[in-house]
């Protein structure tokens, strides 16, 4: 579907180039066989998830910077335990921010970013130290 092919666009580069064709394939299989209706409806309803899941990726972009989509799970065992437990909260407070973000509760969103930003100052002092 067309429409699909365009909201993928709107995320970033790197989560295209990772998940943009399986997501396809799914939203490609799930919508066949539907009546036009029940199709329209769908399209809708994803055409409107995608567009809140480009923003979503989009801000943990911007948070998390040269950092986003790796897989830190090599390195976690090298890492002293308050590190990786400041790493975590990180990542957790992200989660929620992105929730936020996605469900168009900005306030929160914008609590979570102040959040975010002292547990980063946080993280970086940590591991200053080690």
């Amino acid at each position: 579907m067309q429409i699909f092919h365009a909201l993928l666009r709107l995320y970033p580069p790197e989560y295209r180039s990772t998940f943009a064709p399986e997501m396809l394939t799914v939203l490609q299989q799930a919508s066949q066989g539907r009546k036009p209706a029940a199709r329209a409806r769908f399209v809708l309803k994803e055409s409107f998830g995608l567009m809140r899941g480009a923003v979503s990726e989009w801000a943990v972009k911007l948070v998390t910077h040269d950092r986003y989509l790796q897989d830190n799970a090599n390195d976690d065992m090298a890492l002293p335990g308050n590190v990786r437990e400041a790493e975590k909260q990180v990542k957790l407070i992200l989660s929620r921010m992105e929730n936020a973000i996605a469900t168009h509760q900005f306030e929160k969103a914008r609590f979570y970013s102040n959040a975010e930003r002292k547990a980063r100052e946080n993280l970086r002092f940590l591991q200053g130290r080690h």
